[in-house]
């Protein structure tokens, strides 16, 4: 019998939409039946550290398309985590996506956070001292949400070095020569040894209080040299221009290439702790 072929042919595939540009979706149907996985390549997705004491994992996540310019390694975000909303840390950015696991998108993102190399900071020192990194980065992150960070002045030559010659010729020395202790009489002034280092770019003052690296912090903002008081001014020390100044938690600034680290009174017992951070 031959077909007519005026006779309209019989089709079993579902009818497109008038117009329709979308091009169409291919499965794979793997031998035993299963679906094979879809290719996530070109998903965003994100290694982040819960801030929750207790666990020490991370977890996967994916990226919004419109958060995705705001994420970098150690931007703050919010998460979904059994069920209730916490805060965390990106650690990873752009990872390969697990296979056969649907991801959750991150909930918000808060602001900024610890430069990379605090994270690698981090996880040395609970390692080193048994303590949980989610409490070092803590230490090194805003105590409130910073969206933006300040821009750099103009910068101007710094001020000229006081004191004797001798102080300035031992601070040059110091700070010329890496890691060096410098041995100064109790009623030395150690203002000048600060200035000399402060030229060299910017730098991490760590005081045994917190009431001494503020007032040196101070004496030299007022020579007009850019100056970060922490905890306030978390901000213009993530900037990265600012000499910072503080006290024992200095030590998770967040400055990612100060030019010199001075840590006055190295010897004083506000320094050491007997608890595990």
């Amino acid at each position: 019998m031959v077909a007519d072929p005026q006779q309209p042919s019989l089709s079993f595939d579902p009818p497109q939409p008038v117009g329709s540009n979308e091009p169409d979706i291919e499965i794979t149907i793997a031998p035993d039946g299963t679906v094979a996985d879809i290719d996530q390549s070109d998903q965003h997705v994100v290694r982040v550290r819960p801030d929750v004491p207790a666990i020490d994992k991370t977890f996967d996540y994916l990226v919004p398309p419109l958060m995705s310019e705001q994420i970098r390694v150690g931007t703050i975000v919010r998460i979904a985590l059994h069920g209730r909303r916490v805060g965390g840390w990106v650690v990873e950015d752009r990872v390969e996506p697990p296979k056969g696991v649907t991801l959750q998108s991150l909930a918000k993102v808060s602001g900024w956070g610890p430069p990379p190399e605090l994270f690698d900071l981090a996880d040395w020192a609970s390692w080193r001292w048994a303590g949980r990194p989610a409490a070092l980065l803590n230490t090194a992150s805003p105590s409130s949400v910073v969206r933006g960070l300040p821009r750099a002045p103009v910068r101007t030559p710094p001020p000229a070095p006081i004191g004797s010659d001798e102080i300035h010729g031992l601070a040059q020395e110091a700070l010329a020569g890496g890691v060096t202790t410098l041995r100064l009489a109790p009623a030395v002034d150690p203002y000048p040894l600060l200035l000399a280092a402060a030229a060299l770019g910017p730098i991490l003052v760590a005081a045994p209080v917190a009431s001494m690296a503020r007032h040196l912090g101070v004496r030299l903002r007022r020579a007009g040299v850019p100056v970060a008081l922490l905890p306030d001014d978390w901000s213009l020390a993530r900037a990265g221009w600012a000499n910072v100044f503080g006290s024992r938690s200095a030590a998770f600034a967040p400055i990612a290439s100060p030019a010199a680290i001075v840590v006055l009174d190295e010897h004083d017992e506000s320094f050491q702790q007997e608890q595990a951070p």
